[in-house]
């Protein structure tokens, strides 16, 4: 079941790699990133200050708020994955830095994908249209018959369901961020105030690698970015960030829903 690790998922990951990477790096000597307080709003209210600074600055201060977030939630719609049933269309995602995260993803065919990851165990579940539409003839239709519907369950260890799980690594989207530091825009630009669900944001634009890329920071409470587009060549990325230090779902697919991964394995290795 190599073949079969990750298969239309580790996609989603470099998908959302590159949209947060859009999102200002801070200087590589920025040094370790800040704690916030568990269960901290986004935003706290009062005006921060950063309408007051430069882009660069300000982007600084953003990278900051970001490294330092215990937890997000990120939705991003990828327009230019619409014409490509192997990249999501759209993921909503709910990831913190101990690796917990709740996923949905959405493909342009029909296809959807649910994913659940309490520190190594993992729950994933595509429905019929992913199966049959990622995996060629009889295996996509084997694993939609066998499953019907339930969830495929294991560890990490399982080279499917690992792959699956890169996407709920925040500590990786932080370090792919501050190596981002030295390829970073030179050119950074600072847009009037404006309004992200209802609260205040300064947007920057930026280019890098032939890529646009618009992030707006929060001008009230703690300089989050609230919201990141990138436009370029094969990319048109929409990024919204959210609840930012708040608690993951804790809530598991219960075991009479659930298929251990190794019988799926052992289903289609059967043929």
């Amino acid at each position: 079941m190599s073949g079969l690790a990750g298969y239309g998922l580790v996609t989603t990951v470099g998908c959302a790699a590159v949209a947060l990477l859009a999102l200002p790096a801070a200087p590589s000597s920025a040094g370790a990133p800040p704690r916030t307080p568990s269960g901290a709003p986004a935003t706290d209210g009062g005006n921060n200050g950063i309408e007051r600074l430069s882009a660069r600055q300000i982007a600084d201060r953003s990278s900051k708020a970001l490294r330092g977030a215990s937890s997000l939630h990120a939705r991003l719609d990828d327009r230019a994955a619409r014409s490509d049933r192997h990249r999501p269309s759209s993921t909503d995602l709910r990831l913190d830095r101990r690796g917990n995260c709740t996923a949905g993803l959405g493909y342009s065919d029909g296809g959807r994908v649910s994913l659940v990851k309490r520190g190594n165990q993992v729950w994933l579940r595509p429905n019929d249209t992913f199966w049959k539409s990622q995996l060629p003839g009889r295996t996509g239709r084997a694993a939609a018959s066998f499953l019907n519907g339930r969830w495929v369950h294991g560890t990490t260890s399982s080279n499917f369901l690992k792959e699956a799980a890169r996407l709920c690594d925040l500590n990786g989207f932080r370090q792919e961020i501050g190596s981002a530091a030295m390829t970073a825009s030179s050119t950074l630009r600072k847009g009037r105030t404006t309004s992200v669900a209802g609260t205040r944001a300064v947007p920057l634009t930026g280019t890098r690698s032939g890529r646009s890329s618009t992030v707006f920071v929060s001008a009230e409470g703690t300089p989050f970015p609230l919201r990141a587009t990138v436009r370029g060549k094969q990319a048109n990325v929409v990024v919204t960030l959210s609840d930012y230090n708040k608690a993951v779902p804790s809530k598991t697919p219960p075991a009479s829903d659930s298929v251990d991964v190794s019988k799926l394995e052992a289903r289609l290795s059967a043929g």
